[in-house]
């Protein structure tokens, strides 16, 4: 009987080319591995949200944005005509949590929205809008749904704050005091100008009139006959101004006036003018009594800001909130 040559003898097969095996086992290891993961891969990828945000599990989806954002703007592009930036965006995913967050708060304290009140502010918000505007809001049902929505959010935040959590504010004497003493220099009264103007739409009617006040006519009475400015019937009296407060020129005329004289003729976009300096009180360094309405009215303006954002941070951690600024572009 022929016997098998050793290399072609089954038992034997196996033994001369040990490496090969190896090398196809390793390959084939490698090549399930590769596909696992490229599997991995696309599970991950197709199972990532695209929301831009969630609240308590609610998505908010880049649609809820984009209409909100063309229905106060009414297109989706900046103010210099480019697509809004994901900064931007990711701001008003924000600001849209943040309403949302502060409505839900306010019903959980049981703050009562009226809908007539709700009704008169949305009426109030329309009129505000340009003709155009207006008309594609209120003519198109899902956009009015939405800016009533929107507004009644809107509404029970600012009562939420207004009715309950400012309310709950106070300001001691010593916190007035503490905030006087940090610069007691800056609680002055200053300096104050009572007026009287005569506003004409001709120089030669301007000079007119300044000539009848030189010679002894009663600039209240020259005022209420041929000024055409609104005051003219009050003899053309503006009150009690500082100089800051009015526009070009007229502060630059009222530092050159002196009490009881009247200025020169000169031109505004309004007509030409003449002044009078009826009184002027001086500038006053305020005590600590006299600051404190005014004191108060800061400190409490700095409590409301602290409280806003002490209320915000709060939801902000008691509920599940998390924007996807990956998802943002």
């Amino acid at each position: 009987m022929k016997q098998p040559r050793p290399s072609e003898h089954p038992s034997l097969l196996f033994n001369v080319r040990p490496w090969l095996l190896r090398s196809l086992l390793v390959g084939c290891i490698f090549l399930l591995l590769v596909v696992a993961s490229s599997c991995r891969e696309e599970e991950i990828s197709q199972s990532k949200p695209t929301a831009w945000a969630e609240l308590d599990g609610k998505p908010v989806s880049p649609e809820d944005i984009r209409r909100e954002t063309l229905l106060s703007f009414g297109d989706l592009t900046g103010s210099d005509g480019d697509t809004l930036s994901p900064a931007w965006l990711q701001q008003t995913v924000k600001e849209h949590l943040e309403r949302k967050l502060l409505a839900a708060e306010a019903q959980a304290r049981n703050i009562i929205l009226l809908e007539p009140e709700l009704d008169a502010e949305i009426t109030h918000l329309l009129e505000s809008l340009p003709e155009d505007r207006r008309e594609s809001v209120s003519q198109n049902q899902p956009t009015m749904d939405l800016f009533r929505q929107i507004t009644r959010e809107n509404m029970l935040a600012s009562l939420l704050f207004k009715k309950d959590l400012f309310l709950r504010i106070t300001v001691s004497d010593e916190e007035l005091r503490k905030e006087y003493e940090q610069d007691p220099s800056a609680w002055v009264l200053p300096e104050k100008y009572s007026l009287q103007q005569i506003v004409c739409k001709t120089e030669e009617e301007a000079k007119e009139a300044r000539k009848l006040v030189r010679k002894g006519e009663d600039f209240s009475t020259v005022a209420k006959e041929l000024s055409i400015a609104p005051e003219k019937d009050r003899g053309g009296h503006l009150g009690w101004v500082q100089a800051d407060e009015l526009p070009d020129p007229f502060g630059d005329w009222l530092k050159q006036l002196r009490v009881g004289r009247v200025s020169k003729v000169f031109e505004s976009a309004y007509g030409y003018h003449i002044l009078l300096l009826s009184e002027k009180s001086k500038e006053k360094s305020l005590s600590f009594e006299d600051a404190k309405d005014q004191l108060t009215s800061k400190v409490f303006e700095q409590k409301k800001r602290g409280v806003r954002q002490e209320t915000l941070d709060r939801l902000w951690k008691q509920h599940r909130v998390r924007i996807y600024e990956e998802n943002i572009h």
